[in-house]
C-alpha cells in the first residue's frame, strides 16, 4: 500500500504535466530596448492562461545640471522585472493560440546604479535621493495573435498598454504615466500536443 501511494505521487505530477501546455517565450523587440525577460505561459484548457516573467533591463537615470542649458548627467542603472498575466483566447478553434487580449501587473526593482549618482544628486538638489528599491508598480493590456507551427514552435505578435501606477523618483515626485509597446515573442512549447477542433 505504501508502494501504491509513493508511485501514485510521483506519477500524479507527470500525469498534470503532460495535460497542461508549457510556453517558455522571450519577447525579440524589448531587447533592442534593453531588456531582457523569459516568460512562463501554462495553460490547461483551449482559452485561458496564466503568464509569469522574470528579467533584467539596462537603462539610465539623470541629474539635472545646476547650470542652466547644461547637459543632464546621466548614470546607468540595473533593474529587475518581475510580472504576472492572464490571458484570454477566445477562438473556437483556440488551442491557447490565435488572437488573445490579456492583463498584466508588472514590479520593477532597482538593483544597481552607476557610483556618484548620489553625491551628483546632493550637489544638485541639496538633498541625497529618495532611492527606492521598488521603482514602478505597473499594470497593462494587452492584444494580439499567437501562432504555434509543429506543436512547439511559437511565435507572438501584440501589443501592450502599461499604466505605471506608482514611480516615486530620488525627488520625490510621483505620477501615473502611460506607455505603449510592440511585442514579438518567439518560443517553445513543452506538454500537452494542440487538439484539432473540428469546423
Amino acid at each position: 500500500m505504501k508502494n501504491t501511494f509513493l508511485l501514485a505521487g510521483v506519477l500524479l505530477p507527470l500525469c498534470l504535466h503532460a495535460q497542461m501546455r508549457h510556453d517558455l517565450k522571450v519577447d525579440l523587440f524589448q531587447v533592442f530596448l534593453s531588456n531582457a525577460v523569459l516568460q512562463y505561459e501554462l495553460s490547461q484548457g483551449n482559452h485561458f492562461g496564466v503568464e509569469i516573467g522574470l528579467g533584467y533591463g539596462w537603462s539610465d537615470t539623470y541629474v539635472m545640471s545646476a547650470i542652466p542649458d547644461a547637459p543632464y548627467a546621466l548614470f546607468d542603472q540595473i533593474i529587475g522585472v518581475a510580472s504576472f498575466g492572464a490571458r484570454f483566447y477566445p477562438s473556437k478553434k483556440a488551442n491557447a493560440d490565435r488572437f488573445y487580449v490579456g492583463a498584466q501587473l508588472r514590479q520593477d526593482y532597482l538593483l544597481k546604479r552607476e557610483t556618484g549618482y548620489k553625491d551628483a544628486f546632493l550637489e544638485t538638489y541639496g538633498f541625497e535621493p529618495i532611492i527606492d528599491r521598488n521603482l514602478r508598480t505597473v499594470l497593462g493590456g494587452s492584444m494580439g495573435f499567437k501562432r504555434v507551427y509543429k506543436n512547439r514552435i511559437l511565435v507572438e505578435i501584440g501589443t501592450r498598454m502599461d499604466a505605471i501606477l506608482a514611480a516615486i523618483n530620488d525627488r520625490g515626485d510621483d505620477g501615473v504615466y502611460i506607455s505603449w509597446y510592440v511585442e514579438g515573442r518567439v518560443g517553445y512549447r513543452f506538454g500537452k500536443e494542440r487538439v484539432v477542433v473540428p469546423e
